[in-house]
């Protein structure tokens, strides 16, 4: 199915969307690489834990809001 014509748009936008959702996804995972191998060796208390929580919901909103919310 042709994901353009259905949603009205040009493939260039979906293309461009498509590549800039690839690229944020990325840098979130490497994100999390660093941070587990940060704490590989230093087990998380409670603190650390709740704090790396919110950390992954503020950046999730952010993307969300970058991104103009999922669509609906």
């Amino acid at each position: 199915m042709d994901i353009a014509r259905q949603e009205q748009r040009s493939r260039k936008n979906v293309v461009l969307e498509a590549m800039s959702s690839f690229l944020r996804k990325r840098e979130g995972d490497e994100i999390t690489r660093q941070l587990n191998e940060a704490y590989a060796d230093d087990p998380l208390d409670d603190d650390d834990r709740r704090m790396l929580d919110v950390a992954a919901f503020d950046m999730a909103e952010r993307l969300n809001d970058e991104d103009g919310g999922w669509p609906q």
